[in-house]
């Protein structure tokens, strides 16, 4: 239940601020395995985040193909510090990491 308005809370607070995936990260859903698919990604050198579905939909933190770190959408919404992290992760200046996680919870929104 709690997830459920996590989940519409989400997608309106985004529908008011309007937030888009402006850097183009949706893919057409590349499969990675039978249980995995790539629904977003975007890259910067070495670095990549990608979003996943795969028991539900997930932000992976990548150097080349190693897995960093990951949290569920849910987790997500609720880290306020995630923009920082997104930009430091990637190594942008601040209104590229901005847009970059503005992108990756559009992505998010439009999928959970």
């Amino acid at each position: 239940m709690l997830t459920t308005q996590l989940k519409a809370d989400f997608k309106k607070d985004l529908m008011f601020s309007g937030w888009t995936d402006v850097l183009g990260l949706k893919l057409q859903s590349r499969v990675m395995n039978k249980s995995t698919q790539i629904i977003g990604e975007t890259k910067v050198l070495n670095k990549k985040i990608q979003i996943i579905l795969s028991n539900g939909v997930n932000i992976q933190f990548m150097t080349g193909n190693k897995i960093e770190s990951k949290i569920y959408w849910a987790g997500a919404v609720k880290d306020s510090s995630l923009e920082s992290k997104v930009t430091d992760f990637l190594g942008l200046p601040f209104a590229q990491g901005r847009q970059a996680y503005r992108s990756i919870m559009a992505v998010v929104a439009s999928t959970i």
